[in-house]
């Protein structure tokens, strides 16, 4: 979607380096491990506390979807991650 809105190259690289670092890595690392039930509790436990911050800063999750989208394929760098690259190698 991002090359199909000509979204710029930079972004399309940090969007692919952050995707790298917290899904690809973590997966590989815990490649061997078997999932318990502990481990699903705990997702659903940082989910929860996910939702409830979306509550306490009034944003719905369909919001939080379509501020990502936009921020993705427009470069505005609202993620955190995002941003933090952005900032990080404008030095």
């Amino acid at each position: 979607m991002m090359i199909i809105k000509g979204t710029k190259r930079i972004t399309i690289i940090y969007f692919i380096i952050i995707n790298f670092l917290i899904k690809v890595l973590p997966i590989y690392y815990l490649r061997a491990e078997t999932i318990r039930m502990k481990d699903v509790y705990m997702t659903i436990l940082l989910f929860v506390i996910f939702v409830l911050w979306l509550y306490v800063n009034n944003i719905s999750i369909i919001e939080n979807i379509k501020i990502i989208y936009k921020s993705l394929i427009y470069g505005e760098n609202k993620t955190p991650f995002m941003k933090f690259l952005v900032d990080f190698f404008k030095i």
